[in-house]
């Protein structure tokens, strides 16, 4: 990707050195959009949260996505989770079934995963149709377990 993006930048910087009109013109115009471009896709890695920051599938095609809020410019705390199901008959297609925000839930390290500081422990119990949610916080000066529980609507 960046590669090309180098390319073609360094492509229309010789073109805009050209003395042919036309190309001049089309050097411009094209600068201004990919450059335009670049900064636009830069703001939105900036500005928006649209990466699942863990996904989970489960067996009977049910998917747990969860979304930490907040970005790089904001103070924003807490985890968003998306619950959607794959179509067992079109696996291409995911229909959405669920999402719930919490907004002050801040997650950390319980001890057991090295590599994952913002642990929420996942628990789904597909007789139940529920999806058991635990995780350590804060509250006041001392960390707690907190759980809640969300039961699939179908």
């Amino acid at each position: 990707g960046l590669t090309i993006y180098l390319f073609i930048s360094v492509i229309l910087w010789w073109l805009n050195f050209q003395k042919n009109k036309y190309l001049k013109i089309i050097s411009i115009v094209g600068m201004v959009f990919v450059f335009g471009f670049g900064v636009f896709l830069g703001l939105d890695f900036i500005f928006v949260n649209n990466e699942a920051e863990v996904e989970k599938k489960f067996s009977n095609g049910l998917i747990y996505r969860e979304y930490t809020l907040g970005h790089a410019t904001t103070d924003n705390r807490g985890k968003q989770i998306k619950i959607s199901k794959i179509v067992l008959w079109l696996p291409i297609i995911e229909v959405f079934i669920q999402e719930k925000t919490y907004d002050s839930l801040i997650c950390y390290y319980d001890g057991k995963d090295p590599n994952y500081e913002n642990k929420l422990t996942v628990n789904y119990q597909p007789n139940d149709d529920k999806i058991y949610l635990s995780a350590f916080i804060w509250g006041g000066n001392e960390k707690r377990k907190w759980a809640d529980t969300l039961i699939i609507k179908k």
